[in-house]
């Protein structure tokens, strides 16, 4: 997840690309490449694609179309796969570029700034 955002079902997730694994709760610096516009259910589910900022494996990722086809795929896929578990259904509706996960994650923080502004106002916890 991106602190200090909101997503469609709260906050904007992301999607690391690694080499390595990484335990639960690891803060890591990334660099947004994509953006998987999709249906959960009947909500919708953006997820930012990014790659670790200071990883030399990944210096040449800049943008969707530096990710190789069939990973998108297997990504997909997971996420078919993990929604059948659940009982939910997944729709991928669009894969778009990293201006478009830019302005998400934008989308994502002017949200949060406003529910701050919202709680603030009414005294809500």
């Amino acid at each position: 997840m991106i602190p200090q955002t909101i997503g469609d079902d709260n906050p904007l997730d992301v999607l690391v690309i690694m080499d390595q694994p990484t335990p639960p709760g690891c803060v890591i610096e990334c660099r947004p490449i994509g953006v998987m516009r999709m249906n959960s259910g009947k909500d919708r589910d953006d997820k930012i694609l990014s790659v670790p900022s200071s990883n030399p494996w990944f210096k040449d990722f800049k943008d969707l179309e530096d990710v190789p086809p069939q990973f998108i795929d297997e990504l997909i896929h997971f996420f078919q796969s993990y929604a059948n578990l659940t009982g939910e259904t997944v729709n991928v509706i669009s894969w778009e570029n990293a201006k478009d996960a830019l302005r998400t994650i934008e989308r994502g923080k002017d949200l949060y700034r406003q529910i701050l502004t919202i709680k603030s106002l009414f005294l809500i916890d």
